[in-house]
């Protein structure tokens, strides 16, 4: 099949549940090793925005890969984009002072460091999942839930998905929309 048909395919599915017409809120995407994924996703975000009828969509994606990777799938998107639709690192652009992501807007974040809490003290050990004075990562997404924009949470490796406490816990706390799970062969 080819990839443009792929990627219209998964913009459909998504577009159905988005607009809650279908139960399962996951899709699983795979890629070939090697394959430059973020050109694929770029692709589909773009076209979903494209056909997002008026609704608000952001995207939080969730980084569970080497040290670094990150800033490269950022480079990657922001090069793939163009301006459109806006691409921020996390930690860059949400260190307490933004109260939402917006529509339109594509957030990397790093699973490994969001998820780490003290084994003593159950405390968040990131700054920005800690309760402050400043707006942390749970009441950043739950603002924007608030505003009604549509959370898609892409998960970039499907080791995120482990049932460990920690994964349940923050994908909980997310409670995505649509959960959009990238694996590779």
């Amino acid at each position: 099949m080819q990839k443009q048909t792929i990627i219209d395919e998964l913009v459909e599915k998504s577009k159905l549940i988005l607009d809650e017409k279908q139960d399962e809120k996951t899709i699983d995407f795979v890629v070939l090793a090697g394959e430059k994924k973020e050109i694929a996703i770029s692709q589909y975000i773009e076209k979903l925005l494209k056909d997002s009828n008026g609704r608000e969509v952001c995207f939080l994606w969730m980084n569970t890969s080497e040290k670094n990777s990150c800033e490269r799938i950022f480079q990657d998107l922001k090069k793939e984009f163009k301006g459109f639709p806006s691409c921020y690192l996390f930690e860059q652009e949400f260190f307490g002072s933004r109260q939402t992501i917006l529509g339109n807007e594509v957030v990397i974040a790093d699973w490994n460091k969001l998820s780490r809490k003290d084994s003593r003290t159950g405390e968040w050990k990131n700054a920005l999942m800690k309760s402050s004075e400043k707006i942390n990562f749970r009441e950043l997404v739950k603002n924007t839930k608030n505003e009604n924009t549509k959370i898609v949470m892409i998960i970039d490796k499907n080791y995120f998905d482990k049932k460990s406490e920690r994964a349940v816990e923050l994908k909980n706390i997310i409670d995505a929309d649509l959960t959009f799970k990238i694996s590779t062969v």
